[in-house]
């Protein structure tokens, strides 16, 4: 979740704050969130989006303020509009270009933009129709899309019940299949359409390659922009359970490990996985390293300095720096 890489890799000692959120409060009222899940960043701000409440929320990185952005708190729709006037319907995925947000509004069926004013159009997508059609804007077809993340030129968005991870023009919209909807499950290399995935849940570009978690599979897909070829870099024995958010710096992959309640890394240079934050225990705790505790936590992000987490089952947002 998130977008690609800002700036260099990150120096991250794991400590874990919490900055935004009551811990064990779900509310829809300002300042709160009922269940954050995707984040992103343009550097002054977190965008979130709260599926459970069906809006964006945007917080403050200086002050740690928390605001409505766009959509209203227990109001599901699929219209477009400025700000609380705009409907969503379970936005899940979210990604920015530095210019707009990108939301992947996943009962909606749709993928939105979201100007940095607040204005909300939908981009590609027919809201309440599924299906695996390519097409321009509207005439394509997605299946509960479930996360984003952009090159600054395409939208890249995997789409978690059909399997397939989709390529969107930001320019106009066009939607392309570059990879999933075939039959071949297992770790070895592939063609990009002959691959299927096994619930695609988040997905991240370092400009070069696509890193995809799969939640059921417990492995993270790597996709190669150039060529289209899939791999598995991180297998199902390596000891993930319910990978979701995944972020990366260019040197490593961030995951939010949902499940068992735990932040990854994994190394790209030498294909370590370690631990960098959570105790693994399902509750709450600020504190360093192991003795931090997450909640399912899901989207994740970086501002090239720290990471943010959506603590989802905590309804916080936490940094670690």
């Amino acid at each position: 979740m998130g977008g690609g890489i800002i700036g260099g890799p990150l120096s991250l000692r794991g400590e874990v704050l919490t900055i935004a959120g009551t811990p064990g409060t779900a509310s829809t009222a300002p300042g709160q969130f009922a269940g954050p899940w995707g984040i992103t960043t343009d550097g002054l701000a977190l965008y979130v989006t709260d599926r459970t409440a069906h809006d964006i929320r945007r917080v403050d990185l200086h002050s740690g303020t928390v605001v409505p952005f766009a959509g209203l708190a227990e109001t599901t729709g699929s219209a477009d509009g400025v700000g609380t006037a705009a409907r969503f319907e379970r936005p899940t995925g979210i990604t920015t270009d530095g210019e707009s947000l990108f939301v992947v509004d996943t009962l909606a069926q749709t993928i939105r933009k979201v100007a940095l004013d607040g204005t909300v159009t939908t981009l590609a997508g027919l809201a309440g129709t599924t299906g695996t059609a390519d097409g321009v804007g509207n005439a394509a077809r997605f299946n509960n899309p479930a996360d984003i993340t952009t090159d600054g030129t395409f939208l890249y968005v995997c789409d978690e019940s059909s399997g397939p991870v989709r390529k969107i023009s930001i320019a106009d919209g066009v939607v392309s299949t570059i990879a999933g909807g075939g039959a071949a499950t297992g770790d070895e290399d592939s063609a990009g359409l002959a691959v299927h995935f096994f619930d695609p849940a988040g997905i991240t570009t370092d400009g070069e390659s696509l890193y995809v978690t799969e939640y059921f599979g417990n492995r993270v897909r790597r996709i190669v922009l150039a060529t289209g070829r899939v791999s598995t870099i991180v297998p199902g024995s390596a000891g993930l359970d319910g990978p979701l958010g995944i972020a990366t710096d260019g040197a490593r992959l961030y995951i939010a490990d949902r499940l068992l309640n735990l932040i990854r890394q994994y190394d790209l240079g030498t294909g370590a996985l370690t631990l960098l934050a959570g105790g693994g225990s399902g509750l709450f705790a600020d504190g360093m390293g192991a003795a931090a505790a997450f909640n399912s936590p899901s989207g994740i992000t970086s501002d090239g300095r720290s990471l943010f987490v959506a603590d989802s089952g905590n309804f916080v947002i936490r940094q670690i720096q």
